[in-house]
């Protein structure tokens, strides 16, 4: 019997007839040969650290020298439960082995993940396969909060208008034509505004004419949010017979809120 490494060689064997005397015979013929599969799969890769930019971050691991190494797969989770299979993982990235000679790959190779939201936790676990498919062990799992320093732009309003909501299921109507608001109907201000900012937090204020100091009116968990950028809230503790303003102001998830306000005015309704 003989043990072989399964690099994908192609073996064949022969015997012969060997006497008391140890005469050896002729040899048989060969039999056909027999392939062995390369199944070993590459070591599993080694990060060497992480650099953070605005929303960026940049992974280094060590790299490997199998001389049939093909190429490397970065898999990213934002779950940390998650990190713990791979299969629950979605997969970032591939990155080519860049040079065939072991000896004259860089010592490290790296990648950047853009397009990160500060404050955010993110977790990313590293496999080498080579030629053959074989896939290593992944890496232990890297953890990168991602850091955002920039002032956010102060959101931008989309519509403010006055509407009615029935009080049975809360849902809207138009304000009616003539101004008169029928029993189980209460007025109020629609609110709809836009920001780019990714998993954002939402502070709104009102100001009745006349009146000096903002009244805080929606806390972080008060609106709703028809789109990842769109976001609406509905003021109902208002009067037809008054004038009023509103400023909302951003604050993105690495806790830094816009410096700016874009104030809006709703006067009263029309009648018809």
């Amino acid at each position: 019997a003989f043990a072989f490494d399964g690099l994908g060689a192609r073996v064949a064997e022969s015997a012969a007839f060997v006497d008391n005397a140890h005469n050896l015979g002729p040899l048989a013929p060969s039999s056909p040969p027999v392939y062995l599969p390369n199944v070993t799969p590459p070591r599993p890769p080694a990060w060497a650290g992480y650099e953070l930019e605005e929303s960026t971050a940049t992974l280094s691991w060590v790299s490997n020298r199998e001389a049939d190494l093909l190429e490397y797969q970065v898999f990213r989770t934002e779950d940390e439960v998650n990190a713990r299979d791979l299969r629950l993982m979605q997969k970032t990235h591939v990155l080519t082995v860049p040079v065939e000679v072991p000896e004259q790959r860089p010592a490290t190779l790296s990648w950047t993940d853009g397009n990160l939201t500060g404050g955010s936790r993110y977790f990313y676990r590293l496999v080498a396969v080579d030629v053959a498919a074989n896939v290593s062990t992944p890496s232990e799992a890297l953890t990168v909060v991602a850091v955002d320093t920039r002032i956010p732009d102060p959101p931008t309003w989309l519509e403010v208008t006055w509407v009615v909501l029935r009080e049975s299921d809360g849902n809207k109507e138009p304000w009616p034509d003539d101004g008169v608001i029928t029993s189980g109907m209460n007025p109020a201000v629609l609110l709809t505004w836009k920001s780019d900012v990714v998993n954002a937090k939402f502070g709104l204020a009102r100001r009745t004419r006349g009146e000096q100091s903002w009244k805080p009116i929606a806390g972080e968990s008060d609106y709703l949010s028809g789109s990842a950028s769109v976001h609406f809230f509905y003021d109902r503790d208002v009067l037809p017979t008054r004038n009023y303003s509103y400023r909302v102001r951003v604050t993105s998830p690495s806790g830094i809120s816009s410096l700016e306000y874009r104030e809006v005015e709703v006067g009263r309704p029309s009648t018809g």
